[in-house]
């Protein structure tokens, strides 16, 4: 889960259980081969800048003399993406924002947490709070106590958090916005309604597809990517009719409708 600045040479050796050459030994990013070999091992080069912004995933298949498939995977970051999986959680009266930093220089650079009003369609309001913190490589965790710029308590409810990558001269070179609420899981559960569902591709992984949830207007209000078993979930959505998009990068988009109704849960499956 490393972040690429250049271009490195990836090579890959395979053996069976009893230490024999694999036959064939093939490397592929985001789906797309590199090249094959019909022997042990295999050599290519990644360039990250030649790729788009955001994560990437490496993929080893091996094939052995007797036809026996394996693989292995590794991910990487290329560009100005330094933030991974920001998420956030509810709890006596503070929420938390977790994330992970995968940038791999500059001592000097922070994140920032702001917090805004939550508007329709995902709309920011005013901003009430700002804080930032010396960026540490790994897991970071942000706190807000739920007070805004004032000191004073904000009521419970919808609000959008932006995480912010800044470099040593204070620029910002990554941001994520978070949709969330403010108020107990419970509160959480009987207010909104989840949106969930399973993505499958035909001859190709299932993990990484950005999905959106967009309203009626063309907003969208919450994005997530699937899972390697091509799920995905939206939490804390409005009662309204949506469109779940599926975007990835070589198949397209699809589109899939949608309802979503306060304390139940909708399902929207789309097949590449």
């Amino acid at each position: 889960g490393a972040h690429l600045g250049a271009a490195v040479r990836l090579r890959a050796e395979a053996a069976d259980a009893n230490g024999a050459p694999a036959r064939s030994v093939e490397i592929r990013v985001d789906d797309v081969a590199l090249g094959r070999a019909c022997a042990g091992e295999f050599s290519a080069t990644v360039d990250p800048s030649a790729l788009e912004t955001g994560a990437h995933r490496v993929d080893v298949i091996a094939t052995s003399a007797e036809g026996k498939v394996s693989r292995r995977r590794l991910t990487f970051y290329s560009g100005d993406y330094y933030l991974t999986r920001a998420g956030s959680r509810y709890q006596d009266g503070h929420t938390a924002f977790s994330l992970r930093n995968v940038a791999t220089t500059n001592s000097e650079s922070r994140v920032r947490l702001r917090i805004f009003e939550g508007g329709p369609g995902g709309a920011r309001g005013d901003r009430i709070y700002d804080e930032a913190v010396d960026a540490a490589p790994g897991a970071m965790t942000l706190d807000w106590n739920g007070e805004n710029a004032s000191g004073t308590a904000v009521t419970n409810g919808r609000y959008i958090a932006e995480l912010a990558y800044l470099d040593g001269d204070g620029a910002v070179r990554q941001s994520v916005n978070l949709p969330f609420v403010h108020d107990t899981a419970a509160a959480q559960a009987e207010q909104f309604g989840q949106v969930a569902g399973r993505i499958a591709f035909e001859d190709a992984d299932m993990e990484g597809a950005a999905v959106e949830l967009v309203d009626q207007d063309g907003n969208v209000v919450q994005s997530t990517s699937s899972t390697r078993n091509g799920q995905y979930r939206f939490r804390n959505v409005d009662r309204g009719n949506y469109r779940v998009r599926v975007r990835r990068r070589g198949l397209g988009v699809r589109e899939a409708p949608v309802s979503a109704a306060p304390a139940a849960s909708a399902e929207a499956d789309l097949v590449f």
